[in-house]
């Protein structure tokens, strides 16, 4: 590894130096895990995101911190989209939509063109999952610190 460019990305602000600082790499092509990792302790920022190519979407997402590989988080995807747009990767006319891969996980990302610049947002699809867990009023009334006088119950 010769020579590597990279942006730092202040996440969720429009104000330099505020918001989540993160370090994106547009082209880790050429990067292994171990370089990356060893770049990602070497930058010491919380986290450090790796674009690599992808065949079904405009990237693949490899994230690091100094302890190593992480899952997925929106201010690291909106930190790559907001890189890629400023190094001339993507344009963005008034609106346009991306998607980003990690791990299994696809990742959409809208952007729109504003008067104080690119606001990107990410929209994450999730599969709900229903607790039907229902604590008896004895259980409510502890977790909720309640006395017996505080609970009606309603049979319907």
């Amino acid at each position: 590894m010769d020579e590597c460019r990279f942006l730092l990305v202040d996440a969720f602000t429009d104000t330099p130096f505020n918001g989540a600082q993160i370090a994106v790499f547009p082209d880790a092509t050429a990067l292994q895990a171990a370089q990356m990792l060893s770049l990602a302790r070497e930058l010491n920022c919380s986290e450090t995101v790796f674009i690599r190519p992808a065949e079904d979407c405009l990237g693949e997402l490899k994230v690091y911190s100094p302890r190593g590989e992480c899952g997925i988080g929106s201010h690291t995807t909106v930190a790559a989209a907001s890189a890629l747009v400023k190094d001339g990767h993507i344009t963005v006319n008034s609106t346009a939509q991306y998607r980003f891969r990690q791990g299994k996980q696809l990742l959409d990302i809208d952007l729109k063109n504003t008067p104080a610049g690119v606001q990107t947002q990410l929209s994450w699809s999730v599969n709900a999952q229903v607790d039907r867990y229902v604590p008896r009023s004895e259980e409510l009334q502890h977790i909720l610190e309640l006395g017996a006088q505080d609970l009606e119950t309603l049979k319907a």
